[in-house]
């Protein structure tokens, strides 16, 4: 699938082009209320690791699909699990997320309409 779109540092958007051309799929925002999640497998990891207030992902089936992650695009849900959402114990100061908003696309259209801030907003609302 080409990536034309991608821009860097933009997930959401990302996602927004990418889920208008895949049925039945989720859009999942992922985040925490201390708004620092650790992901790995990111290709703007500083070092293996990289720490996100938010990240937004796509899920259609068993599948992932992450523009950031350096893992397979798509990939399995398992091994993006297992890779990029690891549990950091040797980093302190840092919780796995505590919970992922998972939004069916019909929804995400009218979401996307709302700016970024109230995005962020929804996130720390858990909505």
């Amino acid at each position: 699938m080409a990536h034309s779109f991608y821009t860097k540092y933009y997930c959401e958007e990302n996602i927004y082009r990418l889920c208008r051309l895949l049925q039945d799929s989720y859009v999942v925002f992922i985040s925490n209320p201390a708004q620092k999640v650790v992901f790995w497998k990111q290709k703007l990891a500083p070092e293996d690791y990289v720490v996100w207030d938010y990240h937004v992902i796509l899920l259609k089936k068993s599948l992932v699909y992450d523009f950031d992650t350096t893992l397979n695009f798509p990939c399995s849900i398992s091994d993006y699990c297992s890779q990029s959402l690891k549990t950091p114990f040797t980093l302190k100061g840092f919780e796995r997320f505590s919970f992922a908003c998972i939004i069916m696309l019909i929804d995400i259209i009218e979401l996307f309409l709302v700016s970024c801030i109230s995005l962020r907003l929804l996130l720390i609302a858990g909505i």
